[in-house]
Order: structure tokens, then sequence, then C-alpha cells
């Protein structure tokens, strides 16, 4: 990939991190969502 591309990812990637680290503000139902381990995680879903 050009550097562009990398440089795109990496952003992409740091902020699904951030987002991931306390999902309550992007979600629906923050209490519900995302706590059952056997679904998709938050940093899955989000790619």
């Amino acid at each position: 990939m050009n550097e562009y591309a990398n440089s795109l990812k990496e952003t992409l990637t740091s902020l699904i991190r951030e987002m991931s680290a306390a999902p309550a503000p992007y979600v629906k139902y923050p209490e519900k969502d995302f706590t059952r381990k056997k679904k998709l995680p938050f940093e899955t879903v989000s790619c």
C-alpha cells in the first residue's frame, strides 16, 4: 500500500480502538449492547 493508505488505515484503527474503550456514546443501549461475549465485539463490528 502507499503511504497515504497506510496512514489512513492507522488513523481509522486508532479511532476504533478509542471508541471501543468507551463505546457508550456510540451505541443505542449502552447497558446492553456489546455486553455478551459470544457476539461480535464493538471493535470488530466497527471495522
